[in-house]
């Protein structure tokens, strides 16, 4: 299925994680410029009563969010091992025709893609010993001969499989 076509609900953590850090950056862009409206006495309409008695609070408040909101997507974003290279010798991602799955997991793997060998693709439909073993668990991945993954990648346990793994 195309990425276009998939469901916002199959989203990976780290897309969720990054949407949120963009709205609390522009919730914190909101905030400082009806703030400093506010101050200025250009503001069409009135705040509500919780807005006034702490009024001078605001764009600092503001300002705080933007910040936080800038921090939480450059932390997701800007990853990379302590020591750059190469992981692994050999991956092998088990999949299957119409699985989304399928697809975000050669997503997520491909995000990676400096740090891990070339992806090694197998419709397990085309094996008869593979669809018994790996039939409703797709998409496996794995990893020099051991099974990494069953049924989606966690973003979280690739980067500290990646980071516990010493370059080839």
């Amino acid at each position: 299925m195309p990425a276009a076509t998939r469901s916002g609900f199959s989203r990976s953590i780290f897309q969720w994680r990054a949407t949120i850090a963009g709205a609390v950056f522009y919730f914190g862009v909101a905030i400082a410029v009806i703030s400093g409206m506010d101050l200025a006495g250009k503001l069409p309409a009135r705040l509500p009563h919780f807005w006034y008695p702490v009024r001078l609070v605001w764009p600092f408040v503001g300002l705080a969010l933007c910040y936080a909101g800038h921090r939480m997507r450059a932390g997701l974003l800007d990853w990379a091992p302590q020591r750059p290279g190469r992981r692994f010798r050999k991956l092998i991602l088990y999949t299957r025709q119409e699985c989304h799955l399928c697809d975000i997991a050669k997503d997520v793997l491909e995000r990676y893609g400096h740090y891990l060998p070339a992806v090694h693709e197998v419709d397990i439909d085309k094996d008869a010993i593979l669809i018994a073993k790996f039939t409703t668990d797709v998409p496996v991945v794995e990893i020099d001969g051991k099974v990494r993954f069953k049924g989606r990648v966690d973003e979280i346990l690739l980067r500290r499989l990646i980071e516990g793994t010493p370059p080839n």
